[in-house]
């Protein structure tokens, strides 16, 4: 039930906070942050690092509605990203605190389990993945507002 209300809360905010034109050109975001996600969490799962409680159907140990929520918030991280060097350091950061803050509740409520990993390596790999999602969205026109590219 965890998932599917992280799920569910990814696309409300996504849906609300970024605007329907601008996802013909975010949508490629989306498919980064959701193979990003797959190919770190499966990897880190394939090692023994963490676990997520298997709720719904899952994919090489990854919950569905959570590996599907991460389309929904790389488009919002792609969106809200500012072009501004030093801002987009702070909101990377703040961000993968944020990120961060979800897991800590999940794993609070039992979906997801430390088992060689910590709340400390999942901050610091938190920012690593965002500026990975960020640069590849950026090679394909994904980032900012429709408004500020090519300023």
């Amino acid at each position: 039930m965890g998932w599917l209300v992280l799920f569910f809360a990814a696309w409300l905010l996504a849906l609300t906070m970024v605007p329907i034109k601008e996802w013909k050109r975010l949508w490629p975001a989306g498919v980064v942050g959701l193979a990003t996600i797959y190919v770190i969490d499966s990897t880190l799962i394939g090692l023994g690092a963490f676990s997520y409680s298997l709720g719904n159907p899952v994919l090489t140990g990854l919950p569905t509605f959570y590996l599907l929520s991460s389309f929904a918030g790389a488009v919002l991280l792609a969106y809200h990203c500012p072009k501004q060097g030093w801002w987009q350091i702070l909101f990377v950061m703040l961000m993968a605190a944020a990120f961060l803050l979800i897991e800590v509740v999940m794993f609070k409520l039992g979906y997801f389990h430390y088992l060689l990993w910590s709340p400390a390596s999942s901050y610091i790999l938190n920012i690593g993945g965002f500026i990975v999602v960020l640069w590849l969205a950026q090679k394909a026109n994904a980032v900012g507002k429709g408004t500020d590219i090519g300023k």
